[in-house]
């Protein structure tokens, strides 16, 4: 089973939009799936995540917020994906 990632993003946020891409180049090469969640409409999120964004998640933990950082999240991926069962 794959790695969940959720990625609580904005649509006019250019931050949000350079994870995005980020996000799709590690999980290419990674054991991972990243939902994106905009949060532009929500209320709740807004005031949870409003001004965070981008904040990335898996099991409800953050990973990075305000900004995804390549290493940093290559890095946990790295550990991360070394503790799912082999196929």
């Amino acid at each position: 089973m794959p790695l969940e990632l959720f990625l609580y993003s904005k649509a006019a946020c250019e931050p949000c939009q350079h994870a995005e891409v980020l996000l799709a180049s590690l999980a290419s090469r990674h054991q991972c799936v990243c939902h994106v969640i905009k949060i532009d409409g929500d209320a709740e999120l807004l005031h949870r995540y409003g001004a965070r964004v981008p904040v990335l998640e898996h099991r409800h933990r953050i990973i990075s917020e305000s900004g995804v950082v390549r290493a940093e999240v290559e890095g946990w991926l790295n550990q991360h994906s070394k503790q799912l069962p082999c196929r």
